[in-house]
């Protein structure tokens, strides 16, 4: 029987708004002053109602609704002012010609959207290296890891079997999500381009001989033809990401303390979780990606035009961001004056209510016909089971008061309601102590890249279309804010706000 999983139902912002550590400041100070108002005046009438609407503007414009995409009024301010800052300011452009400093993908040599990102080149093992990110990008510091893995072949499979790569990285993200592992956050990133048969149709004009029959070779032309409009070349990467936290210290201290033993623990840590990935077939193979790996990576997602995904010795990883204009088109990033990159990201109510099957996503990453330059970024930030179920039980206990207050008033809700008891239900079955499920907040990002600004539109509806297929019904692009958001589909294991 084939397993399914339910990623709708979550239709709605649940928790006391939601609301970031700049939106309860504005909470509180919008209180507080209603309060001193209040006081001050009196028994002056309108300095009363003056007050009052003083800390019912402030809460409201720090609330998140659903009316604003789960986002505040005054967090949708601050985002459109400092979009417009950005532009006049031309912050929405880098242009590495003109960066400052010296550092490897430093502050000063890297555009807003990615911070202060260091990168240091570790041993791995006695035949490689590994490279491990320190990023600080407006919060604490972390570091990421970033690994090729290879999947399980495709083709005709058991069905049974067809699920069991699933059911392993299942338990290798519960692995993760432990107290005592230092892993916070776990990135699946998916690259796909179009293939080339250049060197291919090359090989064939200078070795095959002039004497073949001309009718195998009109055939053998028009496999290549059908191929080279179809065939995709796909690269999957994990990223896990490791927050500065107590556990994290604990085993740098045990690894001989300082910096370096933060970096062998990381290590360690990031080994023993691949290497359990294939012992429990989630992955067949995986590799970490040193220094030069690292740059054309970076360098093919920016630039697909320029730079190979597979060419190592294009790119430097002292100069790997290319020229990003974010200003050029609302739609989307130009990248070194020719292609154009678009960004965005399926929403809370993004999926389809109901169960998918756990295979539905891979309409997104391949099949798409004919074939374009996207990227799709999945980041799933882990939750220890303990947590994850006082949650759970917290929201179920709400949708279940919800729904004897509407029962006692004779109320008929709109479904809204029980899609999301549902929802609570289903988690709360999940999250049963014994099951060894654990909890995560998750995200999902789409991008693609086109060669013309006016191509930006005809494929973002190509690919809507497709991820139709995948069981998502909405996907909301990322637009005015496109240069900051490029950073999520990058293995940088980003995308999830704290």
């Amino acid at each position: 029987m084939s397993r399914s999983v339910i990623l709708g139902g979550e239709i709605r912002a649940r928790d006391a708004g939601g609301r970031t550590a700049y939106e309860w400041a504005l909470a509180l100070a919008s209180l507080l002053l209603a309060l001193v108002i209040g006081f001050a005046g009196g028994d002056n009438l309108g300095t009363f109602f003056l007050a009052v609407l003083m800390g019912v503007t402030g809460v409201a414009l720090s609330s998140p609704a659903s009316i604003w995409g789960g986002r505040s009024p005054a967090g949708l301010l601050v985002e459109r002012v400092y979009a417009v800052y950005r532009r006049r300011t031309g912050r929405n452009v880098f242009d590495p010609a003109l960066a400052t400093g010296s550092s490897k993908m430093s502050r000063d040599t890297a555009p807003v959207m990615v911070g202060d990102v260091r990168i240091t080149e570790v041993p791995y093992s006695t035949r490689g290296t590994a490279s491990i990110f320190r990023q600080q990008a407006g919060g604490p510091s972390y570091y990421t890891v970033v690994f090729e893995v290879q999947g399980a072949a495709s083709g005709v499979q058991e069905e049974d079997f067809e699920d069991a790569a699933h059911i392993g990285w299942g338990q290798v993200l519960a692995r993760c999500a432990r107290r005592t592992s230092p892993v916070s956050h776990v990135q699946s990133f998916a690259r796909s381009v179009p293939s080339d048969i250049t060197d291919h149709t090359q090989w064939l004009a200078a070795y095959v001989s002039p004497d073949a029959n001309d009718e195998v070779l009109r055939s053998y032309q028009d496999l290549c033809l059908e191929a080279d409009a179809r065939a995709e070349q796909h690269r999957s990467y994990v990223v896990l990401r490791f927050n500065s936290s107590v556990v994290l210290a604990r085993m740098g201290a045990a690894n001989g303390g300082g910096l370096e033993g933060t970096y062998r623990a990381i290590t360690n840590e990031a080994r023993a979780v691949m290497e359990l990935a294939v012992t429990l077939n989630a992955i067949t193979a995986f590799r970490p990606l040193d220094n030069s790996l690292v740059a054309s990576l970076f360098a093919h997602c920016q630039d697909p035009y320029t730079y190979a995904i597979d060419d190592y010795e294009a790119a430097s990883i002292d100069r790997v961001w290319q020229h990003l204009d974010g200003g050029a088109s609302r739609h989307g990033v130009q990248v070194n004056g020719k292609g154009f990159t678009r960004v965005g990201y399926i929403p809370r109510d993004g999926f389809e209510v109901g169960e998918l099957p756990v295979q539905a996503l891979k309409h997104l990453v391949s099949g798409i016909y004919p074939p374009v330059i996207h990227s799709v970024s999945w980041i799933n930030a882990l939750q220890d089971s303990q947590q994850a179920r006082a949650r759970a039980r917290r929201h179920r206990t709400r949708d279940h008061a919800k729904k004897r207050e509407r029962a006692k008033k004779g109320m008929l809700s709109d479904g809204t309601d029980e899609v999301m008891l549902g929802a609570s239900e289903q988690r709360a079955q999940d999250l049963m102590p014994g099951q060894g499920h654990h909890g995560a907040a998750w995200a999902a990002y789409l991008s693609y890249t086109v060669e013309r600004e006016d191509q930006l539109e005809s494929v973002a509806t190509h690919l809507e279309a497709a991820a139709s297929n995948a069981g998502v019904r909405h996907i909301e692009w990322l637009d005015r804010k496109q240069d900051l958001a490029l950073a999520a589909v990058l293995p940088l294991g980003r995308g999830i706000r704290p």
